[in-house]
């Protein structure tokens, strides 16, 4: 009677794994189904191997911070600032104007 449960049990094991492996056919199959039917608006490229092509490190677009980056990011700042005190001379040399014309 052990023998026979240990079979019955056996066999049982053996019909679930192969209902496992027919039910994981069926999704690759669906998948590869739903893969050429979207085929058409689907990149050309993965978001990894268009991050190595562009050279961005990352997936999604997202750049890391190089040494042009920094260059760039410095020179905006230097030109915001000379902007800055250019307007705050003339501002001055208008208050003086204003001074010297009106007292």
């Amino acid at each position: 009677t052990e023998d026979a449960a240990k079979g019955d049990a056996e066999e049982g094991g053996e019909k679930k794994k192969e209902k496992k492996a027919a039910k994981k056919q069926k999704k690759q199959q669906a998948k590869a189904a739903a893969g050429a039917a979207n085929a058409e608006n689907t990149p050309l490229l993965s978001d990894a191997a268009e991050a190595a092509e562009n050279g961005t490190g990352e997936p999604g677009g997202k750049k890391k911070k190089g040494p042009k980056d920094d260059d760039i990011k410095t020179h905006m700042a230097n030109e915001r600032t000379f902007f800055k005190w250019l307007f705050f001379g003339f501002h001055i040399g208008a208050m003086g104007t204003f001074i010297l014309t009106f007292f």
